[in-house]
């Protein structure tokens, strides 16, 4: 069809193995490529703007942004590529061409996917940020996702880079070795500091506990100050600040007590065994009851539970309704004073360590 338009001796001479028809023809099909691509980037941006302005998601934001930011140098070289195709060109012309393509594709793909990580980075931040988190919390949050964002970068544009050079033809299988021997070198040497680092993601991702939280970790107790890229401070109950390894920490039991809305208190008391039987029935009531009067205390069960060495034994079971240690240790005081007067009062007495020696005597 476009070779009746062009007629005459003009369109016949040849430049470079191609007549001048063959040039105008290619430059045609550029043109309708890049008007082509242009307006369905156009059309699909329309699109997705008024599918946006309807929906609360973010989600298609994103989308638009991605297609918003394809540049028109990016369907420009697929309109040349395309046009180009219509061409007899030379072994050398045809690779540029290829290269240039694959520049342009290889980051224009790594472009569009890194929109996609920020995204998913902001969307991880937002969601922290949902949670009551203190200023320092925050900031520490947003380092790490930031520290994440750039290690998912440096992975996307190497995995690119090595893209485009496995199509230039280099030996992409002997760099990647040549690399991956580098790097585990790097990473033997590194490894205490990789995992530290690695730990302390862990931490801010998993959350097993925030800054102002009171944890245990062994014979550490304490409350949460800071949490860094390779160490958290902890200071205790005694004053003293301790710095533990995040990878310590990552790999041992730790107690939070942050969402602990009450302390649970088990404790045994033992009476003589001279106690009558009908007391005994009455220390349970006994106990429930001076519990229920001290604050911020429910009780639970006691019971007689077994016979001692030297004490009949009971076991009580209470709760503080409160995570306050000083309210716990100030209940439980109360408690015990309340025991022993009642105890005197009711004419009970507690056992102790006893041995009753009994000697029989021979007469002669």
């Amino acid at each position: 069809m476009l070779d009746s338009l062009f007629i005459g001796p003009a369109w016949q001479q040849i430049w470079w193995g191609n007549t001048v028809q063959d040039y105008t023809v290619a430059l045609v099909v550029l043109v309708v490529f890049w008007s082509a691509f242009w307006l369905l980037q156009k059309l699909v941006l329309s699109r997705l703007r008024r599918v946006a302005e309807r929906t609360a998601t973010d989600i298609d934001d994103t989308v638009l942004k991605i297609v918003d930011e394809i540049k028109p140098s990016f369907y420009l070289v697929l309109a040349v590529w395309g046009s180009v195709r219509t061409l007899a060109l030379s072994d050398g012309v045809a690779r540029v061409v290829n290269t240039l393509l694959m520049l342009v594709l290889a980051y224009q793909v790594v472009m569009s996917l890194q929109i996609l990580i920020d995204y998913l980075v902001k969307r991880w931040l937002a969601k922290g940020k949902e949670e009551e988190m203190s200023k320092e919390q925050e900031r520490q949050t947003e380092s790490a996702l930031g520290i994440i964002n750039l290690l998912a970068k440096f992975v996307l544009w190497s995995v690119g880079l090595l893209f485009v050079l496995s199509n230039l033809g280099v030996n992409v299988t002997s760099l990647v070795a040549s690399l991956g021997i580098g790097g585990i070198a790097i990473a033997l040497a590194a490894q205490n500091i990789l995992g530290d680092l690695f730990s302390s993601l862990a931490i801010y991702l998993d959350k097993p506990f925030a800054i102002g939280d009171m944890i245990a970790v062994g014979d550490v107790r304490g409350t949460v100050q800071h949490i860094g890229i390779k160490t958290t401070r902890i200071k205790t109950l005694t004053g003293e600040e301790v710095i533990l390894p995040n990878k310590e920490l990552t790999n041992s039991q730790v107690q939070n007590f942050r969402k602990m809305s009450e302390r649970r208190v088990i404790f045994e008391l033992g009476v003589v065994y001279d106690t009558e039987a009908s007391a005994l029935t009455q220390i349970p009531q006994m106990l429930k009851n001076l519990i229920d009067k001290t604050d911020n205390c429910r009780f639970d069960r006691a019971h007689f539970k077994t016979f001692g060495d030297s004490a009949l034994i009971f076991e009580v079971v209470y709760y503080v309704t409160t995570r306050d240690f000083a309210i716990h240790v100030k209940a439980q005081q109360a408690i015990n004073v309340a025991i022993k007067e009642s105890f005197d009062g009711a004419g009970l007495e507690f056992a102790y360590p006893t041995q009753t020696q009994y000697v029989h005597t021979v007469s002669d």
